[in-house]
């Protein structure tokens, strides 16, 4: 019944929050108590996403996902979390818009020897000149933000996946990151490196 599903999904949403404060903590543990397992990439993002289409956000959410499983070795948790900043990044976004019509295609392919995960929002965009210190520590454009998702996503990406996260975007024409990993990447251990 409908109670029982709002419960549902904030009983997910509390699990997720919590996952967060984990994910971040885990960027200043040693590498060697971190739990890898084998995952389903598309599973995973439609996880992550069923939490945020819950939330009644009003934004369209596409999915293009590839035909072909993608297993990816990494830390779940550390994974989903990476997804949730960058939905949640787009969100924002799109909110800032003030668009009745929001939209975010989230895709995933293989693409020389590559698992690429696209996610694109029709938001306010970013200017050409800050593509890249968006992901610098502490770089916000928001009053409570703390400038530390982005720094993780790339930070995590670079140093647990040998993989690289990239940004397309106008000011104003909505944005799409850009995730690379290679296939045959066994997970880095490598937390030592994350805030060097």
């Amino acid at each position: 019944d409908r109670d029982k599903s709002e419960f549902e999904v904030l009983q997910q949403g509390v699990k997720l929050n919590t996952e967060k404060i984990a994910a971040l903590l885990q960027l200043f543990r040693p590498a060697a108590v971190q739990k890898i397992e084998s995952i389903s990439i598309n599973e995973t993002i439609g996880k992550v996403l069923r939490f945020f289409e819950g939330q009644k956000t009003a934004v369209n959410f596409k999915k293009i996902f590839s035909d072909t499983p993608l297993n990816l070795a990494c830390n779940k948790t550390e994974f989903s979390m990476i997804i949730y900043n960058l939905l949640k990044n787009a969100i924002q976004s799109i909110r800032g818009k003030g668009i009745s019509a929001g939209e975010i295609v989230i895709s995933t392919k293989i693409e020389n020897k590559h698992f690429v995960i696209e996610i694109e929002d029709n938001g306010i965009g970013i200017d050409k000149a800050k593509t890249e210190t968006i992901f610098d520590l502490g770089y916000t454009t928001k009053p409570d933000g703390t400038g530390v998702g982005l720094y993780f996503v790339k930070k995590t990406i670079e140093n647990h996946y040998d993989g690289r996260i990239r940004v397309s975007s106008q000011k104003g024409k909505g944005a799409v990151f850009i995730i690379e990993i290679p296939v045959a990447i066994n997970y880095v251990l490598r937390a030592d490196d994350l805030w060097s």
